[in-house]
Protein backbone atom coordinates (compact mmCIF):
# COMPACT_ATOMS: atom_id res chain seq x y z
CA UNK A 1 0.00 0.00 0.00
CA UNK A 2 1.73 3.38 -1.20
CA UNK A 3 2.04 6.10 1.52
CA UNK A 4 0.69 9.27 1.80
CA UNK A 5 0.90 12.15 3.96
CA UNK A 6 -1.35 11.50 6.91
CA UNK A 7 0.59 8.00 6.79
CA UNK A 8 4.15 10.20 6.76
CA UNK A 9 2.26 12.27 10.11
CA UNK A 10 1.33 9.44 12.00
CA UNK A 11 4.58 7.41 11.01
CA UNK A 12 6.97 10.34 12.05
CA UNK A 13 4.78 10.27 15.00
CA UNK A 14 5.59 7.15 16.15
CA UNK A 15 8.88 7.34 15.70
CA UNK A 16 9.60 10.32 18.01
CA UNK A 17 7.37 8.64 20.72
CA UNK A 18 10.18 5.76 19.84
CA UNK A 19 8.71 3.32 18.51
CA UNK A 20 10.93 0.46 16.51
CA UNK A 21 11.03 0.76 12.85
CA UNK A 22 10.03 -2.54 12.16
CA UNK A 23 6.80 -2.39 14.43
CA UNK A 24 5.71 1.25 12.35
CA UNK A 25 6.74 -0.84 9.05
CA UNK A 26 3.94 -4.06 10.27
CA UNK A 27 1.51 -1.23 11.36
CA UNK A 28 1.59 0.08 7.70
CA UNK A 29 1.88 -3.19 5.90
CA UNK A 30 4.79 -1.94 4.05
CA UNK A 31 8.76 -2.74 3.73
CA UNK A 32 10.93 -1.23 6.58
CA UNK A 33 12.68 0.49 4.07
CA UNK A 34 9.82 2.60 3.52
CA UNK A 35 9.54 4.04 7.39
CA UNK A 36 13.36 4.54 6.87
CA UNK A 37 13.41 7.05 3.95
CA UNK A 38 10.21 9.13 6.26
CA UNK A 39 12.96 8.84 8.71
CA UNK A 40 15.38 10.55 7.36
CA UNK A 41 13.69 13.05 5.12
CA UNK A 42 14.21 11.56 1.96
CA UNK A 43 10.66 10.94 1.71
CA UNK A 44 8.02 13.22 2.91
CA UNK A 45 10.32 15.85 4.22
CA UNK A 46 8.10 19.05 4.53
CA UNK A 47 5.27 17.27 6.61
CA UNK A 48 5.08 17.41 10.52
CA UNK A 49 4.78 14.74 12.79
CA UNK A 50 0.83 13.49 13.65
CA UNK A 51 -0.75 14.18 17.82
CA UNK A 52 -2.52 11.81 16.98
CA UNK A 53 -1.02 8.14 16.96
CA UNK A 54 -2.75 4.86 17.37
CA UNK A 55 -1.97 3.06 20.80
CA UNK A 56 1.80 1.43 21.43
CA UNK A 57 1.73 -2.20 21.79
CA UNK A 58 4.09 -4.91 20.71
CA UNK A 59 2.29 -5.64 17.80
CA UNK A 60 0.21 -2.64 16.17
CA UNK A 61 -2.77 -3.67 13.74
CA UNK A 62 -2.96 -2.07 10.70
CA UNK A 63 -3.48 1.46 10.36
CA UNK A 64 -6.45 1.29 8.40
CA UNK A 65 -8.17 -0.96 11.22
CA UNK A 66 -7.06 1.89 13.62
CA UNK A 67 -8.24 5.01 11.30
CA UNK A 68 -12.06 3.63 11.48
CA UNK A 69 -11.68 2.95 15.49
CA UNK A 70 -10.41 6.42 16.62
CA UNK A 71 -13.52 7.04 18.63
CA UNK A 72 -13.78 4.20 20.06
CA UNK A 73 -12.19 3.61 23.12
CA UNK A 74 -10.26 0.39 24.62
CA UNK A 75 -10.12 -1.19 27.95
CA UNK A 76 -6.71 -0.67 29.52
CA UNK A 77 -6.50 -2.18 32.63
CA UNK A 78 -4.26 -4.73 33.68
CA UNK A 79 -6.71 -7.89 33.45
CA UNK A 80 -4.95 -10.72 32.09
CA UNK A 81 -7.72 -11.17 29.27
CA UNK A 82 -6.79 -7.92 27.68
CA UNK A 83 -2.79 -8.19 27.81
CA UNK A 84 -2.49 -10.68 25.17
CA UNK A 85 -1.87 -9.40 21.73
CA UNK A 86 -4.37 -11.33 20.29
CA UNK A 87 -6.94 -9.94 22.75
CA UNK A 88 -5.93 -6.62 21.48
CA UNK A 89 -6.21 -6.92 18.28
CA UNK A 90 -9.66 -9.23 19.08
CA UNK A 91 -11.12 -6.33 20.53
CA UNK A 92 -9.75 -4.20 17.76
CA UNK A 93 -12.25 -6.06 15.55
CA UNK A 94 -15.57 -5.60 17.64
CA UNK A 95 -14.76 -2.03 17.90
CA UNK A 96 -14.52 -2.17 13.44
CA UNK A 97 -17.55 -3.69 13.67
CA UNK A 98 -19.24 -1.27 16.33
CA UNK A 99 -17.44 1.85 14.66
CA UNK A 100 -18.74 1.53 11.48
CA UNK A 101 -21.81 0.10 12.16
CA UNK A 102 -25.40 1.89 11.95
CA UNK A 103 -26.54 1.42 14.94
CA UNK A 104 -30.33 2.79 14.30
CA UNK A 105 -30.51 -0.19 12.23
CA UNK A 106 -29.24 -2.91 14.43
CA UNK A 107 -31.84 -5.87 14.16
CA UNK A 108 -32.33 -7.06 18.03
CA UNK A 109 -34.58 -10.38 18.26
CA UNK A 110 -35.10 -12.10 21.11
CA UNK A 111 -35.70 -16.18 21.90
CA UNK A 112 -36.60 -17.80 24.92
CA UNK A 113 -36.51 -21.80 25.41
CA UNK A 114 -36.89 -23.34 22.31
CA UNK A 115 -33.93 -22.93 21.04
CA UNK A 116 -32.17 -24.98 23.71
CA UNK A 117 -34.79 -28.04 23.32
CA UNK A 118 -34.51 -27.68 19.36
CA UNK A 119 -31.07 -26.35 18.61
CA UNK A 120 -32.52 -24.10 16.46
CA UNK A 121 -32.69 -20.48 16.06
CA UNK A 122 -35.88 -18.90 14.73
CA UNK A 123 -35.47 -16.10 11.90
CA UNK A 124 -38.97 -14.08 11.40
CA UNK A 125 -39.25 -13.83 7.35
CA UNK A 126 -42.73 -12.94 7.23
CA UNK A 127 -46.22 -11.75 9.40
CA UNK A 128 -50.00 -12.06 8.59
CA UNK A 129 -48.64 -12.82 4.69
CA UNK A 130 -46.12 -10.06 4.80
CA UNK A 131 -42.74 -9.80 4.24
CA UNK A 132 -41.17 -8.75 7.58
CA UNK A 133 -38.08 -9.50 10.03
CA UNK A 134 -35.08 -10.62 7.59
CA UNK A 135 -36.87 -9.80 4.54
CA UNK A 136 -37.21 -5.98 5.21
CA UNK A 137 -34.44 -5.42 7.77
CA UNK A 138 -31.98 -2.54 6.32
CA UNK A 139 -29.70 -3.38 9.63
CA UNK A 140 -25.80 -4.24 9.18
CA UNK A 141 -26.14 -6.94 11.97
CA UNK A 142 -28.54 -9.13 13.79
CA UNK A 143 -28.24 -9.71 16.99
CA UNK A 144 -30.13 -12.75 18.30
CA UNK A 145 -30.38 -12.26 22.45
CA UNK A 146 -30.72 -16.57 23.31
CA UNK A 147 -32.63 -15.91 27.24
CA UNK A 148 -33.02 -18.77 30.14
CA UNK A 149 -35.82 -18.11 32.33
CA UNK A 150 -35.57 -14.61 31.53
CA UNK A 151 -31.94 -13.76 31.61
CA UNK A 152 -29.75 -13.28 28.77
CA UNK A 153 -27.47 -16.03 28.63
CA UNK A 154 -26.12 -14.21 25.24
CA UNK A 155 -26.19 -13.09 22.35
CA UNK A 156 -25.42 -14.03 18.64
CA UNK A 157 -23.92 -11.35 16.54
CA UNK A 158 -24.43 -11.95 12.76
CA UNK A 159 -23.43 -9.94 9.60
CA UNK A 160 -27.18 -9.84 7.90
CA UNK A 161 -25.63 -10.58 4.42
CA UNK A 162 -24.01 -14.14 6.24
CA UNK A 163 -27.51 -14.52 7.52
CA UNK A 164 -29.88 -14.42 4.59
CA UNK A 165 -26.92 -17.04 3.21
CA UNK A 166 -28.01 -19.34 6.06
CA UNK A 167 -31.43 -18.68 5.69
CA UNK A 168 -31.73 -19.84 1.95
CA UNK A 169 -30.23 -23.35 2.87
CA UNK A 170 -32.23 -23.28 6.07
CA UNK A 171 -36.14 -25.13 7.11
CA UNK A 172 -39.12 -23.03 6.11
CA UNK A 173 -41.67 -23.16 8.80
CA UNK A 174 -44.83 -21.59 8.08
CA UNK A 175 -48.05 -20.66 10.72
CA UNK A 176 -45.27 -20.62 13.54
CA UNK A 177 -45.47 -18.27 16.58
CA UNK A 178 -48.55 -16.53 18.08
CA UNK A 179 -51.89 -17.78 16.55
CA UNK A 180 -49.60 -18.98 13.59
CA UNK A 181 -49.06 -15.77 12.00
CA UNK A 182 -45.59 -15.82 11.24
CA UNK A 183 -43.23 -17.39 8.39
CA UNK A 184 -39.45 -18.32 9.82
CA UNK A 185 -36.51 -19.68 9.22
CA UNK A 186 -35.18 -22.36 11.37
CA UNK A 187 -31.52 -22.41 11.77
CA UNK A 188 -29.88 -24.97 13.48
CA UNK A 189 -27.23 -23.51 15.66
CA UNK A 190 -24.68 -25.38 14.54
CA UNK A 191 -24.80 -24.00 11.07
CA UNK A 192 -24.30 -20.82 12.56
CA UNK A 193 -20.14 -21.94 12.91
CA UNK A 194 -19.61 -23.10 9.34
Amino acid sequence: MPLNVEDAAVIKGMLLRGDKQHDIAACFGVNGGRVAEIKTGDRFPEVKPADELPPAIAYTPPIARWRTTKGVKFNRDNKFDLQLSQALLCERRLAEIFANAKFETIELKSESYLWERTGNICIEYEQNGKPSGIAVTKADLWVHELLRDGKTLGYLMIPVDRLKELCKRARRHTHAGDGGRFGVYLIPLRDILK
